[in-house]
């Protein structure tokens, strides 16, 4: 992202940035629900990877495969570049965790 753009976005509202959006037709090119962790945390901008979490089906589910290098949550940690922003949505689920310490770091 160009140095500029980036710190015009940084200071622009969540509003304005998506009437722009649905003023060029985009109109379903959002996640709903985001809010910050801290009230206290700053506002972010920057190039987004995101990433759809979906409950695993116990009928499926194979707990070695956990971790493993080509799960989707790890592909797409990796694969966000720096400076990037990975956001993950997880269908309004707040009582699972998507990722643990290890893989974020």
């Amino acid at each position: 992202m160009i140095d500029d753009l980036h710190h015009r976005l940084h200071h622009l509202s969540t509003a304005t940035v998506s009437m722009q959006l649905l003023k060029r037709g985009l109109r379903h090119v959002f996640i709903g629900g985001i809010a910050p962790l801290r009230a206290d945390q700053q506002r972010i901008a920057g190039p987004v990877s995101t990433l759809r979490f979906l409950p695993y089906r116990e009928d499926l589910d194979d707990p070695a495969r956990r971790g493993h290098p080509d799960s989707a949550q790890r592909q797409a940690i990796e694969q966000t570049p720096e400076g990037h922003v990975l956001v993950i949505e997880t269908r309004g689920e707040r009582g699972g965790g998507v990722l643990g310490d290890i893989l974020a770091t």
